[in-house]
C-alpha cells in the first residue's frame, strides 16, 4: 500500500490520500476519483456495495441501490424512501432521492437538500414546474452533476406527524434523521472539509423558498455533525414572533390565510392543536398568549442567534430540546423579497447579520417577488407601476437560479471564483424595481436623522392616513434602500376616556410622495400597540427617488393587512385620537447609478 498522504486545501476542496486523487471539476462535472491502480483506502466513511449493475429502485422506499463498478455508467435514478420518524416510529419520514442525470461508477458528487413552501410537498421529478427563480431548480443541479434530496417536511405530504412550523424537536430531528439515512445509504456522496465541523463529513448543500427555508436554519442549529455547507434559504423568516405577531398584533390576514391553506392543501388539516388554537385564540384576544410566543421564538434563526432562552414549547407542560447557542459557520445566500409582506426584507438583514457573524461567506440579495406575488394581501401599487415585478426574482441583473447554482459550485465542488463570476463581490445587492438594484458591503440600518413633526391619527378607524414629511429628494437617482429606524412616542388626547390603554394600535410605514400623490414604500407597515415610546426598526424597503419626491412616515388607524386585529376587534374595540411626536433614521445613499 503506498504511504499515506493527505493534503487539505479548503477553497479547492482538493483531498489526496495515497495514490487516491479527489479533484473538483468545472460546472457539469462530479468529484471524480482516478485510482491510479493503487489500493489505498478511500478517504471517507461512505458504504461499498461493490457496485450494482442493472439498478433499479427498491419497491420497499427503504434502501437505494450501489453506484455502477467504477468507470461504469448508468442514468441517476429518482427513487421514494420512507424511513420511520425518530419521533415517532409510527409515522413515515418520506423524500425523494435524485441521482445525478448520470452516475459514474468511482466518482463522488455533492448533494443538495430541497424543501417546499408551506402546505406544499416534495418533488417528484425534476421537470421544474413551479415559478422560475422561486422553484428549485432540480433539473439544472442535477445535469451539473448534484445529487438532490428533496423532502415532505412533517404534516406534508406523505410524512406524518402534525404541522409545528418548523419545530426544532420535531422537524429538526426528523431532518438529521435523513442525513443519517444518507450517510449509510449512499455510496456516491463527496466527502470533504467541513468550516463549522472542522473534519471530513458529507458535502452538503441546502435550497427551498419560505417554509423551505426555515427547515435550512433549523438543520444547521441541531445537528451536531455541523453537516451543511452552503444554503440559499428565499423569503423566509429570522423570528416568527416578528413575522406573525409585529410589535403584539397579529397579521390577521396573513395568519388567516396560512391556517386556511394548512387545513385543506397539502398538509390536509394536520396542525398541531396547540399552534390552532395558539392563532384562533389570538385573532379572537388580539394577543397572542406567552406560551404560544414561546413556541414561535423557538422555532427559527433568532432563537439561537439571540440566545434568549423559552421556556416552553407547545404547553405548559413542555421544554425545548435545544440551547440557544449558536451553530458553526456556513456559508449562506440569502434571497428575500422587497414587497413581501409576510416574511419582510428586516427579517432578512437580520438573518444576514447572525450568520455573517459566525465566519462564512454570506450574502444577502433581494427582489420584487416573494410572498406577494399572488396578491393575497392586496398590493394594488405594484400591479399598476410594475406589473413585471410580480415575477421577478432578479436582483438587478443576477438570477436566482443562476446564482444558487454558481453558490454551490464554489462551495460544494470547491470551484474557486464561481460565486463572484456571478453574484460580483460586494456582499449586498438591494433591489429597486425589476432590473433596478444598487450593491453595497452592508444594509444601512438606520442613516439620516430627522425629527418627526407633531402628528395626529385617529386609531381604530380604518383609511384615516396622517402624513409625517421628513426629506425632499434634491436629484434624480437618489436611492432610499435599508431598514429605516423610529422613535416614537404616542400620546393620547383623551387618557381619560382609555380603558386599557395598551389597546391603542397605530400602523406607520415608510411612505414615499410623487407628484403628491404618497403611497407606502414597498407595501410595508408597521403597528405600534400601546400609548406610550415606540422604538423600532421599521420593514426595509428600496426605493429610486426623483428630484422632488418625498420621504415621510404614513400613519393609519388600521390597516387591512391586519383585518380585524388593528384596533377595532372583538376583544375590546377601540378609538382614539393620537398624537406622535419623535424621531426617523431613513437609509438615505444619495444618488446611485
Amino acid at each position: 500500500m503506498m504511504p499515506f498522504l493527505r493534503e487539505v486545501t479548503v477553497g479547492m476542496r482538493l483531498i489526496v490520500t495515497g495514490a487516491v486523487l479527489i479533484s473538483l471539476g468545472a460546472c457539469g462535472d462530479s468529484i471524480s476519483v482516478d485510482t491510479g491502480g493503487s489500493d489505498a483506502e478511500a478517504p471517507t466513511t461512505r458504504p461499498d456495495f461493490g457496485g450494482v449493475r442493472n439498478a433499479s429502485c427498491d419497491d420497499t422506499g427503504r434502501s437505494m441501490p450501489g453506484a455502477p463498478p467504477v468507470g461504469e455508467s448508468r442514468d441517476g435514478l429518482v427513487c421514494r424512501i420512507s424511513i420511520p420518524s425518530p419521533v415517532n416510529p409510527q409515522d413515515d419520514v418520506v423524500f425523494q432521492v435524485f441521482e445525478p442525470v448520470t452516475l459514474t461508477g468511482g466518482e463522488f458528487y455533492p448533494l443538495v437538500l430541497e424543501g417546499h413552501g408551506f402546505s406544499s410537498s416534495r418533488q417528484t421529478d425534476d421537470g421544474g414546474a413551479g415559478v422560475p427563480g422561486l422553484s428549485s431548480p432540480i433539473g439544472a443541479l442535477r445535469d451539473a452533476g448534484y445529487g438532490i434530496i428533496s423532502i415532505d417536511q412533517a404534516g406534508h405530504g406523505e410524512t406524518g406527524g402534525t404541522i409545528r412550523i418548523m419545530d426544532p424537536d420535531q422537524e429538526g430531528r426528523m431532518l438529521v434523521a435523513i442525513l443519517d439515512w444518507l450517510e449509510v445509504n449512499l455510496d456516491w456522496y463527496a466527502v470533504g472539509p467541513d468550516l463549522a465541523a472542522g473534519s471530513d463529513n458529507m458535502v452538503l448543500g441546502a435550497i427551498g423558498p419560505s417554509y423551505g427555508g426555515g427547515y435550512q436554519h433549523v438543520l444547521h442549529a441541531v445537528d451536531a455533525k455541523q453537516r451543511l455547507d452552503a444554503l440559499v434559504p428565499q423569503i423566509t423568516w429570522h423570528d416568527l414572533t416578528y413575522s406573525l405577531n409585529p410589535g403584539g398584533v397579529i397579521k390577521a390576514l396573513w395568519a388567516s390565510i396560512l391556517f386556511g391553506i394548512g387545513n385543506t392543501a397539502g398538509g390536509g388539516g394536520n396542525f398541531d392543536p396547540f399552534v390552532t388554537d395558539t392563532f384562533v385564540g389570538g385573532l379572537a384576544a388580539n394577543r397572542i398568549a406567552p406560551l404560544g410566543q414561546d413556541l414561535l421564538r423557538y422555532h427559527g434563526p433568532g432563537y439561537f442567534c439571540d440566545g434568549v432562552p423559552v421556556a416552553t414549547n407547545g404547553g405548559a407542560d413542555t421544554a425545548p430540546g435545544f440551547e440557544p447557542v449558536l451553530p458553526g459557520p456556513v456559508h449562506v445566500l440569502y434571497f428575500q423579497g422587497m414587497r413581501d409582506t409576510l416574511f419582510n426584507f428586516t427579517e432578512a438583514q437580520r438573518n444576514f447579520e447572525c450568520y455573517r457573524n459566525l465566519g462564512g461567506d454570506v450574502r444577502l440579495l433581494s427582489y420584487q417577488a416573494g410572498h406577494n406575488s399572488l396578491q393575497v394581501v392586496p398590493d394594488p401599487v405594484a400591479l399598476v407601476t410594475q406589473p413585471d415585478g410580480v415575477l421577478d426574482f432578479d436582483c438587478g441583473a443576477i438570477n436566482a437560479d443562476v446564482a444558487t447554482i454558481a453558490w454551490f459550485d464554489e462551495y460544494l465542488k470547491g470551484i474557486p471564483g464561481a460565486a463572484n463570476a456571478v453574484l460580483g463581490a460586494e456582499p449586498v445587492c438591494l433591489s429597486l424595481s425589476p432590473g433596478d438594484a444598487v450593491r453595497a458591503e452592508d444594509v444601512t440600518v438606520g442613516g439620516s436623522g430627522f425629527t418627526v413633526p407633531e402628528t395626529g391619527t385617529l386609531a381604530g378607524v380604518n383609511r384615516v392616513r396622517a402624513i409625517a414629511p421628513l426629506y425632499t429628494a434634491a436629484a434624480d437617482g437618489e436611492v432610499l434602500a435599508g431598514v429605516p429606524t423610529v422613535d416614537l412616542m404616542l400620546t393620547a388626547d383623551a387618557p381619560e376616556l382609555l380603558q386599557d390603554p395598551d389597546n391603542v394600535i397605530v400602523f406607520v410605514g415608510t411612505g414615499r410622495s410623487r407628484n403628491g400623490i404618497w403611497e407606502l414604500a414597498d407595501n410595508q407597515v408597521q403597528p405600534l400597540r400601546g400609548i406610550g415610546r415606540h422604538q423600532i426598526a421599521l420593514p426595509g424597503i428600496g426605493e429610486r427617488l426623483s428630484a422632488g419626491d418625498q420621504v415621510g412616515l404614513l400613519l393609519f388607524g388600521l390597516h387591512e393587512q391586519y383585518l380585524i386585529t388593528g384596533g377595532v376587534n372583538v376583544a375590546d374595540p377601540v378609538i382614539a385620537a393620537v398624537s406622535i411626536t419623535g424621531s426617523a433614521a431613513m437609509p438615505l445613499l444619495g444618488v446611485q447609478p
